[in-house]
């Protein structure tokens, strides 16, 4: 996924105002490469465990500018990645859960009844 000319804001100082700063938006290119996955599992009525996890590599390049404490800041290359990034989690459901029915549902159109799985 490409962002071109995407726009973000910083705290810039203005080095003709001493002590002075203030928010700035700058622009910059982004690049980022990667996939996520997310899983849902409910292995009994009552307990839901989830898993969510990244794995992307990211470029972007910003215009230079005076960041708050006046100092050069972006105009370089920067690159991230995250090969760890993850989450967990766990819900206890307080009411379970009905398991999945087969059954027949009215076609809007007028045509067959299609077989859709339907909580009971």
């Amino acid at each position: 996924m490409e962002f071109e000319n995407r726009q973000k804001s910083v705290i810039s100082a203005d080095p003709s105002i001493p002590e002075f700063s203030a928010a700035t938006i700058i622009s910059g290119d982004e690049h980022i490469k990667g996939w996520e996955l997310s899983v849902t599992w409910i292995p009994i009525n009552t307990l839901q465990l989830g898993l969510v996890t990244t794995v992307r590599d990211s470029e972007e390049e910003y215009q230079a500018y005076v960041d708050a404490q006046g100092n050069p800041a972006g105009g370089a290359k920067e690159s991230d990645d995250t090969l760890n990034a993850y989450t967990l989690t766990q819900a206890l459901l307080l009411r379970p859960l009905a398991p999945l029915t087969p059954r027949l549902v009215p076609h809007s159109l007028g045509g067959p009844m299609p077989l859709s799985a339907i909580r009971a």
